[in-house]
């Protein structure tokens, strides 16, 4: 399992790996968000991936909002840019990191 702490600081979403490297993670790798920081949760887009085209699947919410799962098929060997949201039920917060999928050619 590949895990990213989120944070929220200042009103700021921080992330331990701005850039997630899945090299070495095999197929259908699971990532998990975990959210540390008390009072913020993920709502149901908490994680979005851009141009995801079935690379990335079963994403959803766990642990009543404090964490965020989903599966890596991990296997195009590309980057691909995401969204974090986390709100606290009045704010809502992004941050937009990356995903580095390992080849599989």
């Amino acid at each position: 399992m590949s895990q990213v702490l989120v944070s929220v600081v200042n009103n700021e979403v921080v992330v331990n790996l701005s850039r997630l490297s899945m090299l070495g993670k095999g197929i259908d790798a699971l990532i998990q968000w975990d959210l540390v920081t008390p009072g913020w949760t993920f709502p149901d887009n908490g994680i979005v991936i851009d141009d995801n085209l079935g690379e990335f699947t079963r994403l959803h919410v766990v642990d009543e909002g404090r964490k965020f799962r989903c599966f890596d098929r991990n296997s195009d060997g590309k980057t691909y840019k995401y969204s974090v949201n986390v709100t606290n039920g009045q704010t809502t917060l992004t941050l937009d990191p990356t995903i580095e999928n390992e080849s599989r050619v």
